[in-house]
Order: C-alpha cells, then structure tokens, then sequence
C-alpha cells in the first residue's frame, strides 16, 4: 500500500511538472437561454512525461448555468499516446436544459413552438489508431438516456406523436476513417482533415431504438501570411430508419446564427467558411484573435429534397482568447446572425 502510494505521487508529480492548467468564468446572453454563467477547466499535460513526440493530451470540464434553469456539465478528454499512434478521446455530459420544439424539417417555424426540459445522460468513447503517415481507423461507442419534464400540455409530444417523446436509452457502436494533414489539432494553420464514420444504434446492445446514422466530415486550412488563415468545412450527415427526434441532425450544431433544435430532420449538409486573424505579433495580446464567418445549409427529409432554393444562411464575427500557447488552445466567443434569427455561442476550441 505505502509503495502504491509513493508511485501515485512519483507520477502525479511528473505529470504536474509537464502539464498547463487554465480555469475561467463565463458569462453570455441569448435569446434562448437569457443570461448564462459558468467556468471552464483545461488541463493540458503528457500522459507519459517521456513520450515527448505526441502531441499534449487535454482535459476539459465545462459548466454552464442559465436564467432560465438550464445547466450542463461536460467533461472531454482528448489523450495522445505513442507519438499519436494512437489516440483516445471522450465525453461524460449531464445536460437539463429547458428548450422548445418546433416540429421537424426545414421550412421556417413562425409559431412560438412547444416548451419541454429534456434531461440527458451521454457517454461516448472513440479510439483510433495511425495505419499510415495521414491515415488512422478507429471505433466509435455511445450511450445515452433521454428523458423529457415539463411538456406542454396538448402538443405533439404529449401526445406521443413524434419519436422520442417517451423515456428511452440508446446504445450504438460504429468504424472510423480519417486522413489528417493538419499541423497541430488545437489551432491548425494549414493542412486538410477528412473523416467518414458510421454508427448503429442496435437493440443488440440494449438500445430502445434500432437507426444507424453516417457523417463524412472535411476540412481545410490555409495560411495567407503569418496570422492570417482561411478554414473551410462541409458536412454531410445521413440518417436511416425510426429516430428519435432529439437524435436528428441539427442545423443549429454548425449555423451559428440559429438555435440547435430550431431546424432538424433526418438528412444534413452544411458549408461553412471561416478567416481567423492574430493580429498582435508578442505580449499578452498575442492571445487575442479575431474570426469572421459565413455558413450556410439545410436539414430535409429525404436527399432527394436537398436545394440551393432552401439553403439557409449565416454570418458573424467572434472573439478568441488563447488559453494556452505553442500551439495555441482558444476560448471562443461567437456572434451569428441569420433570417430573423441571432445568437451568442460560446466554447472551447475552435468550431472547426
């Protein structure tokens, strides 16, 4: 016992030798939420204090409160082992965040919509493993429960009409393709990211529905001059089978213009363009930058139904803070605007 508790702070020490920690309150405001408070954590540090060549895993812990009771608690991991031959990465997620649904699909919802709190538990782990210099394949697991408080009496969902609207758990499993050029994860300046993963929600598994969902995910980035960088993606994302509604694509998860369940049906695309500047060259202005953004899509019922005519558009500006440097880890603040639609979005990371 003595000798397992020398070695727990032999390596702890270790650990804390290499490691970079950043914590900071939060504060925003948004039509869907009033005013939010909250903290994020990060820690970014060296599983192994010898592995050197991989790349510094990270550890961040969000929690977000808001004026109209909505609350979050998230937890990502992000490790990198044997010179990033192999990476792991996760999410724990407790989220009770009153919200409101406006039907499905694609067409503008001008009623003031049906007022729920859904209370979520998710769980998700996805391993990889480099097989080639760019190429890595992985495996992708997720579990959910889902429930709903709160409904509003004499709507879709208290009826039961819509999938989704009871008490239910999702279990899936799924593959991973990836090719990866990019410089560095956090903040990349050049390169290009593509991925395509697949996952089956089985009653095999436990699952209380049985739908498969496919995403194919690309990027590219491009530095004009030092601190100036260009970053597009696109997304496409397919989704088969009786799905509950909660587990839809959602348009507002990449136009940040919109609120995420605000537009959501079974097919997604969506592009988006993205100029972020550094424009302080030392000091602690170094840390802050600036993006400005223009994204566009649609959520549709069947591929068939995808149009140009029915593209939704956004655009906005933002605000980064570099939590930690070399290669730099942002703190996001991000004003959307769309048709009559605005919102604040706030994370770590980039948004792509």
């Amino acid at each position: 016992m003595k000798r397992s508790l020398i070695l727990g702070m032999i390596v702890f020490c270790c650990c804390a030798a290499f490691a970079e920690f950043a914590a900071y309150p939060m504060a925003a405001y948004g039509t869907d939420t009033d005013y939010v408070i909250g903290a994020n954590c990060s820690l970014r540090f060296r599983p192994t204090a010898a592995d050197t060549s991989s790349t510094k895993s990270t550890l961040d812990l969000q929690m977000k409160y808001s004026q109209k009771h909505q609350f979050q608690l998230l937890l990502q991991p992000e490790l990198y082992f044997d010179a990033d031959a192999l990476k792991a990465t996760g999410e724990l997620k407790f989220r009770r965040w009153p919200t409101t649904f406006y039907g499905i699909g694609n067409t503008s919802c001008s009623c003031t919509g049906e007022t729920y709190t859904p209370v979520k538990y998710a769980a998700a782990a996805r391993m990889s493993r480099r097989f080639s210099t760019h190429w890595r394949i992985g495996l992708r697991l997720d579990a959910l429960h889902h429930s709903l408080e709160d409904i509003t009496s004499g709507g879709m969902l208290d009826a039961g009409s819509v999938p989704g609207s009871e008490d239910y758990f999702l279990a899936g499993i799924g593959p991973t393709l990836s090719f990866d050029t990019r410089d560095n994860t956090s903040y990349p300046t050049c390169g290009i990211f593509a991925q395509a993963q697949t996952v089956g929600f089985l009653k095999a598994l436990g699952s209380d529905y049985g739908f498969s969902r496919h995403q194919l995910d690309v990027r590219g980035y491009r530095q004009l001059i030092p601190g100036h960088i260009v970053a597009a993606q696109a997304v496409a994302i397919h989704t088969r089978d009786r799905v509950p509604f909660s587990s839809l694509p959602q348009l507002g998860e990449y136009l940040r213009a919109y609120e995420d369940e605000k537009f959501i049906d079974r097919n997604l695309v969506a592009l988006r363009t993205e100029y972020r500047a550094t424009p302080f060259s030392s000091g602690f202005l170094n840390r802050l930058g600036v993006v400005l953004f223009a994204e566009m899509g649609e959520t549709k019922h069947h591929v068939s139904d995808i149009s140009i005519q029915d593209t939704r558009f956004a655009g906005g500006t933002g605000i980064r803070f570099a939590l930690f440097r070399n290669p730099r880890f942002n703190v996001r603040m991000d004003f959307g605007w769309g048709h009559s639609a605005s919102n604040l979005d706030i994370g770590i990371r980039e948004s792509f």
